[in-house]
């Protein structure tokens, strides 16, 4: 039987692994290009796909209007945990 600090500290084990998301990172040029560049790709992704229903069904094809974009600009994409 599980004594109640090791449930307790199973459960915080999980939710801290459920709240780590990877995270994207974008290279192929400095940090004031990039500030530019997805700033502009994310406004036109946004104007072929409002944000603004709830729940937001855009958003995926958003991200991939998005990721295109900075593609197109010269960037590249690499997962980071």
């Amino acid at each position: 039987m599980m004594s109640k600090i090791s449930v307790s500290i199973l459960s915080i084990l999980f939710f801290v692994v459920g709240c780590v998301k990877d995270q994207d990172v974008w290279t192929g040029g400095n940090p004031s290009a990039f500030d530019r560049d997805s700033y502009e790709c994310e406004r036109d992704a946004a104007v072929f796909l409002s944000p603004l229903q709830t729940p937001d069904y855009n958003e995926r094809v958003r991200k991939r209007l998005f990721e295109k974009c900075m593609k197109a600009r010269g960037w590249q994409k690499d997962r980071k945990n």
